[in-house]
């Protein structure tokens, strides 16, 4: 003899993988400040570069942007 599962079970369930996922969603609230490490920059300019509008948080306005990823000399647009 096998026992379903009621609503009621599944919605305890749910509540309490939302209580968990709430739980550590809280600590995006106790990060650090951020510093920049310009040698992580490459170019002939990179050490010209002032990135202290960055120590403020993000500066970019909203908006699309198009953006180039390259990892592993693989390039993703």
């Amino acid at each position: 003899m096998t026992i379903k599962p009621t609503k009621n079970y599944h919605n305890h369930l749910t509540r309490i993988a939302t209580f968990c996922a709430l739980l550590y969603c809280n600590s995006a609230f106790c990060a650090e400040l951020v510093e920049y490490d310009h040698t992580f920059l490459m170019g002939q300019n990179a050490s010209n570069i002032d990135l202290s509008r960055y120590s403020e948080g993000n500066p970019a306005i909203p908006g699309m942007y198009d953006v180039s990823v390259y990892v592993n000399e693989s390039t993703y647009y």
